[in-house]
Order: structure tokens, then C-alpha cells, then sequence
């Protein structure tokens, strides 16, 4: 069912976000005013595997009140690709410069409101090139095991939720679970139900 979008207006738009109000009559008829979020940047993160440990970040976030494990990433910059911005958000971070890195998968995190793209890479390993640059994100890097990583987020020490979506990429991977093809997996959804017929 298609819920059908009719006027918009514009209520806040800054660097980091646009919001406006619409317009939006339901397939029963029902016409309500709906949010809309929109970030107008892209988003990337890379989760950082080596020797059986992942790269994780301990921080802070005010809007919350709350301490928590994250990976490493960020906004995507003008002139850049989401891996650039991936692999400089890494070592702006933490300090370590990630390789060989891949895609895994671009998704949205909440597309019942909000329009945002995210890019999640995977890196094979990286190289220590001196200490974070930026200083105001992290109060501890730490190469962190897997089953370390496992309990904890288990203990709720992971709240972030683009950071849980990536730790269940590399915890199944580390289970034998190949959850990505070379190019990784694409966002544009799936055909409408009267293209393809419905899922068994």
C-alpha cells in the first residue's frame, strides 16, 4: 500500500539537518501532517577487524546522557565518496589508519521518518599513524576481542544503534556468515509486490 505525499513545508534546515511537514493521505483515506528528517549529508562507518579484535571508540553522548562502545565514523564531506570518509573519519578518531577496506552495505536507519543514507565498510586491518586529531569525540581507543564485544553488547554497553547494526555484520562474519558479496548490498529496496510477486 502507498501512502501518497502531498504538500511540504519547510520548518527547520541547517548543515546537519532539514526538517519539514507534509502532507500525507494513508491508503484508507486518512490525511494526517507528517515529519520529515532529512540529513543532507551521507553517513559512513567501518568497522576495523584484526587478529580476532575491532576498533571501538568509548564515548560520550549529551543527547542521551550516556556512555557507550561505538565504531568509528561519521559525515560524508563535500568532494568526497562514503570510503573516503570512512577510512579519514577512522583515523581522525582513533589514530589508526584502516586497509583494505570494502563495503559491506548501504542502508537508511530509520526510513519510516527520517531520509538519511548510510555507508558501512569493513576493514581487513590498519596502521598506527599517531595519536586521534580530533579530541573531542573519544575518551578511550581500544582494540576490543570479539567475544569481548560480544558480552558487551549483551550488557547493553553498545547503545548506539548504527554501531549494533555493524557489530552484527562482523560478529556473524566471524561466524562463517557471508552476509555481503564482493560489491556489497545495495539500498534502493525491493520491487514493488506487483513486480516480483509477494515473498514466500
Amino acid at each position: 500500500m502507498r501512502w501518497r505525499v502531498g504538500e511540504r513545508r519547510m520548518v527547520h534546515a541547517s548543515h546537519w539537518a532539514v526538517l519539514e511537514l507534509a502532507e500525507v493521505e494513508l491508503p484508507d483515506g486518512t490525511v494526517l501532517q507528517h515529519e520529515i528528517l532529512t540529513m543532507p549529508r551521507e553517513g559512513a562507518m567501518t568497522a576495523v577487524v584484526r587478529d580476532g579484535s575491532v576498533l571501538m571508540l568509548f564515548r560520550h553522548r549529551f543527547l542521551n546522557d550516556a556512555w557507550g562502545w561505538e565504531l568509528p565514523g561519521g559525515m560524508v564531506d563535500a568532494g568526497e565518496v562514503p570510503i573516503e570518509a570512512a577510512a579519514r573519519e577512522v583515523e581522525e578518531e582513533t589514530g589508526w589508519r584502516p586497509l583494505g577496506m570494502r563495503h559491506l552495505t548501504s542502508y537508511r536507519p530509520s526510513s519510516g521518518w527520517s531520509i538519511q543514507r548510510f555507508h558501512l565498510f569493513a576493514a581487513d586491518d590498519a596502521e598506527y599513524v599517531g595519536e586521534p586529531t580530533e579530541q573531542n569525540e573519544a575518551s578511550l581507543v581500544q582494540w576490543r576481542p570479539l567475544d569481548e564485544v560480544r558480552a558487551s553488547l549483551a550488557r547493553g554497553e553498545s547503545p548506539d544503534g548504527l554501531t549494533q547494526f555493524a557489530l552484527a555484520f562482523v560478529l556473524a562474519a566471524a561466524g562463517g556468515a557471508p552476509l555481503a558479496g564482493p560489491d556489497g548490498w545495495g539500498d534502493g529496496g525491493a520491487p514493488a509486490p506487483n513486480e516480483q510477486g509477494p515473498r514466500s
